[in-house]
């Protein structure tokens, strides 16, 4: 069932971002209200970050095999919306950290959420130093995973753009990459 769930997760995201977007309407002959109904219908049955890191204690304490570990926890991850973005930061946790270590769900829940907010700190400084934002980038960054989403509208996202020209679109591609760029953070680091 998570195998499929994946794959069908997996077809349908692919499918609507070659279409337009989320809404999957744009220049389309498909009627996509169907897979709109389905996907959502998966969402009610969503696995959340704290059972797949509890799993992840429970799989390893009955096979320490992290080879094994890693594509069922894989499996898992992709065959729920909330998670997919995750898989990388969970994969890593369970490469950088000593499984052995963790003997309760407090003990992993707290060593991941631990490793996820230094992982976030890490990634918000390699974004700011690689597009070279302002200093107050990380503030417009953090809240924007707070609240879920960026705000693309007003002048905020404007304010932590460096200085860029405004010839030929110049200005407007590096807001639209930065945003790109923000948008990812948001989705792996969101309730983290």
């Amino acid at each position: 069932m998570q195998d499929m769930k994946s794959v069908y997760v997996g077809i349908c995201d692919e499918i609507l971002k070659s279409k337009g977007g989320r809404n999957g309407r744009a220049d389309s002959d498909v009627d996509f209200s169907d897979i709109e109904f389905q996907i959502n219908l998966l969402k009610t049955d969503e696995i959340n970050l704290d059972y797949i890191l509890v799993l992840i204690l429970e799989k390893f304490k009955q096979h320490d095999d992290l080879d094994r570990l890693k594509i069922d926890i894989r499996r898992i991850i992709r065959s729920s919306f909330g998670t997919r973005a995750k898989e990388t930061l969970i994969i890593d946790f369970i490469n950088e950290t000593d499984l052995f270590k963790l003997t309760t769900t407090d003990a992993i829940l707290a060593a991941f959420y631990s490793y996820a907010n230094e992982q976030k700190e890490v990634q918000i400084k390699k974004l700011a130093e690689d597009e070279n934002l302002k200093e107050e980038s990380t503030r417009f960054i953090e809240k924007s995973i707070s609240k879920g989403h960026v705000d693309s509208a007003g002048a905020e996202l404007d304010s932590i753009l460096p200085p860029t020209s405004r010839r030929r679109g110049a200005r407007e591609s590096k807001k639209q990459t930065v945003l790109q760029k923000i948008q990812e953070l948001v989705e792996v680091f969101i309730g983290i």
